[in-house]
């Protein structure tokens, strides 16, 4: 699916079959709550200073156990704290900020990872942390002072990817209980590992969040996507409906008018097109010029109209398909030359000659041969599709209300550029559209429901 963005052909987008499907979702309160606190903190942490934590997600400070906010190569900042709302021991992992963590998305070719493959970037990153010793003695620590407490990955971005792949690493020896929650976690893990992963990974998409969807396979979709769709079409559409072309027109009207009565003065040696002219030599002010008298080749009821310039030279960088100048022939012996001009339609259906050198443009299916050099060795290459990890919940703000929907892996195989492709991905939309997403109490107790969002999160918060 590609919507071009400002063009004239976009449509609408019908979010019915998304509504009828989002009510379907069943969320129960205790777990919505859940989801909202763990957004507050993943947006809060690496964002506000420690002694704002204490107010906005009421995060105590004698509960955060150990951090760091610098970003390294293959390995995000994160911070280990315990929350007591949610009984949780919690690593929260941050998404990319500088160029360190951008070096680590674009390591995005697909790795061999257990019987299936992962992102390589975010697994080299995620076997940082499952080798970390310190890390480690901090948690089995923190889990041995607060037994009952569970422990919880989080991430948004990178530090989602980070979270998701961790827990599946962790969960085989180290901490069998632990569960990850990513909010915009990019395509991570292949087909078979992404489902396997449900019941302890918890993915969030935002709205048309582009990193959800940027796999290195749905580049390549929009790439062909991109060739393939009618731009010439639709710039031409938008084109004619500007204020410089309807000016434009109305100076070709006015000189076709002029020359219409079959006399005009050009600059010596030039030619133009729309039928057979006479040239009569001439001067003014020392000025070599022609007079032009139109001979018609039509009958005398139609007489032959010049304008001042073909069209190509008017938009030089449009290319126009409806005239294009075949042949000149000219005899410039005689001082009252016959300038004759033929035309070939284009869409006629006759050939032009061909450049020999020139590159077909392939259609359908990449081949095998294309493909060979998406191959880097026999661990790794870049063909593989990759999904979001785990459990997939779509939340979408439609006309101020905001619907979440359990959805598949397959959904996210192409990129969607929409008017908020990127405002999704921000953090706060995706805890603000928690927080403006009802309890059943909430409905319950509220006879009528805020109109936007905002309204919504000022009433929760104010509880």
């Amino acid at each position: 699916m590609l919507t071009i963005i400002g063009s004239q052909a976009q449509k609408k987008r019908d979010f019915t079959k998304y509504i009828a499907e989002s009510t379907e979702t069943v969320i129960e309160d205790e777990t919505l709550l859940l989801w909202r606190r763990y957004a507050q903190i993943t947006y809060s942490v690496f964002r506000d200073p420690l002694e704002e934590l204490q107010r906005t997600p009421n995060l105590k400070m004698q509960n955060v156990i150990a951090f760091d906010k610098t970003q390294q190569t293959m390995r995000p900042a994160y911070f280990i704290c315990v929350d007591e709302e949610t009984e949780s021991v919690l690593v929260i992992f941050r998404g990319t900020k500088s160029f360190s963590d951008l070096i680590t998305d674009l390591h995005c070719s697909s790795i061999r990872h257990k019987y299936g493959y992962c992102h390589k970037g975010m697994l080299i990153a995620a076997q940082w942390f499952y080798n970390n010793r310190f890390i480690k003695q901090i948690l089995h620590r923190t889990l041995e002072l607060y037994p009952d407490y569970k422990l919880r990955l989080l991430g948004h971005s990178l530090g989602g990817g980070t979270a998701a792949i961790l827990s599946t690493l962790w969960r085989e020896q180290e901490f069998p209980t632990v569960k990850s929650y990513a909010f915009a976690c990019p395509p991570i893990l292949s087909n078979f590992l992404a489902g396997e992963c449900a019941d302890y990974v918890t993915s969030f998409v935002n709205g048309d969040d582009f990193v959800v969807r940027l796999s290195m396979t749905a580049i390549e979709e929009l790439r062909k996507d991109v060739s393939e769709y009618p731009w010439k079409e639709e710039m031409m559409r938008d084109i004619q409906n500007t204020a410089i072309v309807k000016f434009a027109s109305g100076v070709k009207s006015y000189a076709s008018g002029i020359f219409s009565r079959g006399v005009g003065l050009v600059k010596a040696g030039a030619s133009y097109a729309y039928g057979t002219v006479e040239t009569v030599p001439t001067s003014i002010n020392g000025e070599q010029l022609v007079q032009i008298n139109a001979v018609p080749s039509a009958p005398e009821s139609s007489p032959v109209r010049l304008p001042p310039a073909p069209v190509e030279e008017m938009y030089p960088s449009i290319p126009l398909e409806e005239k294009e100048l075949d042949d000149v022939v000219s005899d410039s012996s005689s001082p009252s030359s016959i300038v004759q001009v033929s035309f070939t339609e284009v869409n006629s259906g006759e050939s032009s000659p061909k450049d020999p050198n020139r590159k077909r443009r392939r259609k359908g299916k990449t081949s095998d041969a294309d493909q060979a050099h998406f191959i880097i060795n026999e661990y790794e290459n870049l063909v593989v599709s990759l999904f979001p990890a785990g459990k997939i919940y779509q939340i979408r703000l439609i006309e101020d209300k905001v619907h979440i929907k359990n959805a598949k892996q397959e959904e996210y195989t192409k990129i969607i550029l929409s008017e908020s492709w990127k405002e999704d991905h921000r953090m706060i939309h995706y805890q603000n559209n928690l927080l403006a997403y009802p309890t059943k109490k909430e409905l319950a107790t509220h006879e009528e429901l805020p109109n936007s969002p905002t309204d919504f999160i000022h009433l929760s918060v104010g509880k």
